[in-house]
């Protein structure tokens, strides 16, 4: 037996009638965005593979792995600062003197 399925099923187009609209592209460009931190989770953290059972377990890991990249991203942004007297971190401007006094008063 064989089972033709064709391409103007009613899924397929609803679906293509939903890619043309601009909420779609919208999104669609913000998924693109993402989908380079996502290969880099994956491919160099280790979230490609369950380090234990479940699915509180798979979150447990995700969670820990994004948190891990996001103190990567955070540690060179700082580490790219210290050559320079002023540094931008988004939109605030850091007097390095300044705080890495208060870092010491914190620690």
């Amino acid at each position: 037996k064989i089972l033709e399925v064709s391409v103007n099923t009613p899924e397929f187009y609803g679906y293509s009638k939903r890619e043309k609209t601009e909420e779609f592209k919208l999104a669609y460009k913000k998924r693109a965005c993402h989908e380079g931190k996502n290969g880099e989770i994956k491919r160099f953290h280790g979230l490609d593979r369950a380090r234990g059972y479940g699915l509180k377990s798979m979150q447990m890991q995700a969670k820990l792995t994004v948190l891990a990249v996001n103190l990567k991203r955070i540690a060179s942004l700082v580490s790219s600062c210290f050559d320079k007297k002023y540094c931008v971190m988004e939109v605030k401007l850091f007097f390095m003197g300044n705080y890495l006094k208060y870092l010491l008063k914190t620690a």
